[in-house]
């Protein structure tokens, strides 16, 4: 998992670039982000084990730290949210542009065309409340987070999430987002075709809304180019 992220994934280099809001930092921050990383395969389920897991000298090697991972200034709960956003994004577009090359980004229809699908999804950390965004091909790879910590607040922070990959990444990164939320407007969908380059599809089975209403006269009565509009 080390060699694969940091080599073939090209974080090595990244990951250096990578700051937080410490003063004078006893453990470098791309240390800390490594470990972050590696809960997973680590095995850890929350940030206070995974604290408690640094300062064992087994996860000091893995971690390239000659000190425990853990010091009064450097719990992963204090320094997380204060890590600097726009390095961390230009890190996820690392990733992006590595599996993009390699083909792994894009999902087959049965139809033989290949497109790139990406997912934009609502989940609660704990307190928090974030829209997600990954890409699914030959797996689901997460692109960015946009969080809130106020409820109900999806539309605004997916909004959030594509402008921040139509900046990072380009108009027309992916060729459809799924989303399944109802609110969106005939602008929101303008905006996702013409500036963000790419097909808004929600996904509902609810009847009677204004929305799949008119969807559905569209398709069952309309001409090609009602389609196409």
């Amino acid at each position: 998992f080390k060699r694969f992220c940091q080599d073939e994934l090209g974080l090595r280099t990244g990951l250096a670039t990578l700051q937080d809001g410490r003063q004078r930092p006893q453990i470098p921050t791309a240390q800390l982000a490594w470990f972050t990383m590696s809960m997973v395969p680590l095995q850890l389920q929350s940030l206070l084990q995974a604290d408690q897991c640094g300062r064992r000298p087994a996860v000091r090697v893995y971690a390239d730290s000659t000190r425990d991972l853990v010091t009064s200034d450097s719990t992963l709960q204090r320094v997380l949210p204060t890590f600097a956003e726009r390095p961390l994004h230009a890190l996820s577009a690392t990733v992006w542009h590595t599996l993009a090359a390699r083909g792994l980004t894009r999902t087959t229809l049965p139809s033989g065309q290949r497109l790139r699908v990406a997912i934009t999804d609502g989940s609660g950390f704990g307190r928090g409340f974030a829209s997600v965004v990954l890409v699914t091909g030959q797996g689901e790879f997460p692109l960015t987070v946009e969080g809130t910590t106020t409820k109900g607040k999806e539309l605004r922070t997916s909004r959030a999430a594509w402008a921040t990959l139509r900046r990072d990444l380009r108009p027309g990164w992916c060729d459809i987002m799924l989303y399944d939320g109802l609110a969106f407007t005939k602008e929101d969908y303008r905006h996702s075709k013409d500036v963000n380059g790419y097909d808004l599809l929600v996904k509902t089975d609810e009847k009677g809304l204004q929305l799949t209403a008119a969807a559905e006269e569209i398709f069952q009565h309309g001409t090609p180019a009602d389609i196409e509009t």
